[in-house]
């Protein structure tokens, strides 16, 4: 099993540096675009399948038992996966990167390619646990209000899911 995880990130180390400039370019667009970013984040419209998976998932739980009851932790590879792409902790995701980046992923999943597409999964997996582990802890920052970017992935996902209303 060790070897195919070993297999896989691998493979995606090879061929990211084909994708590397489409990233850059998904980057600056994001800053371009940045008022289109809030309005279409709660769009259900362009939503890629695999975030509604996720987030129908959070939703059930959360609406079962009223936050996740698994406090799971991020492994050193997801830390180390999620830093490869510039990606800072949840904990700490102010709102403005967080609005940034599922805009990014959900770009990343509509229109790049494969091994793009698949790196927008992984880190929309990762999110998700970030997210349940702040939830089942009740891990709440002492700030002014720039570290709620766990907020806006949460709302994200309820906005997304099919669940959310019942």
């Amino acid at each position: 099993m060790a070897t195919a995880n070993q297999q896989n990130n691998n493979n995606l180390n090879n061929n990211l540096e084909e994708y590397v400039m489409a990233i850059d370019d998904s980057e600056q667009e994001i800053s371009k675009n940045n008022t289109r970013v809030t309005s279409s984040i709660h769009e259900r419209g362009d939503v890629p399948e695999s975030h509604r998976i996720i987030a129908d998932n959070y939703m059930i739980l959360k609406k079962i038992y009223g936050k996740p009851v698994v406090a799971s932790k991020l492994t050193i590879e997801e830390s180390n996966f999620l830093r490869k792409y510039n990606f800072a902790p949840l904990e700490i995701c102010s709102s403005a990167q967080m609005e940034e980046e599922l805009f990014l992923l959900r770009k990343w999943k509509l229109e790049g390619a494969k091994i793009v597409q698949d790196i927008s999964d992984i880190i929309i997996t990762i999110r998700n646990k970030e997210l349940k582990s702040i939830m089942a802890t009740s891990y709440k920052r002492n700030t002014s209000g720039d570290s709620l970017g766990y907020k806006i992935f949460e709302n994200y996902l309820e906005n997304i899911s099919k669940y959310s209303k019942i």
